[in-house]
């Protein structure tokens, strides 16, 4: 795929603090906050509207997708078709923000279920490509 190359600190703290953002606005919308099983981390489970883009590809478009579930560590997502395992991704959490980052974000896994394809996928914030890529993959923001 690619070397990995360390982000600057401040660009991959703005990434974190994107997803603690997203993590607390989801945690107070529900009642249910929390889903542990065999993880490290806490997955919040949310029904939750988000754009996603292809990144290895040239013209990134952004694909609605339904969050499924999230974590400080990655991301679950309901889409229409899965994307093949190792494919780079930017996520755009919060949809209707047009100055909301986008999250660098590698596929890990694809799961056919009745709602469509469950992918999951884990975030990298100290990849200084993957973040420059998904920086720069800005197709278009619909409000």
């Amino acid at each position: 795929m690619h070397e990995l190359t360390q982000t600057k600190p401040s660009q991959s703290q703005a990434l974190a603090h994107e997803i603690s953002r997203f993590l607390h606005t989801t945690a107070r919308q529900s009642n249910s906050d929390l889903y542990y099983n065999r993880r490290a981390t806490v997955r919040y489970h949310r029904s939750w509207a988000m754009f996603v883009a292809r990144l290895d590809i040239k013209q990134p478009q952004d694909i609605s997708v339904t969050l499924h579930d999230i974590s400080r560590e990655g991301v679950g997502f309901l889409c229409d078709q899965g994307f093949p395992v190792g494919t780079p991704i930017a996520v755009k959490l919060f949809w209707s923000d047009p100055t909301s980052p986008r999250v660098p974000a590698v596929v890990k896994h694809n799961k056919i279920t009745l709602e469509g394809t469950l992918v999951g996928a884990q975030f990298v914030l100290n990849d200084a490509e993957m973040c420059k890529l998904a920086e720069s993959s800005k197709p278009a923001w619909y409000g």
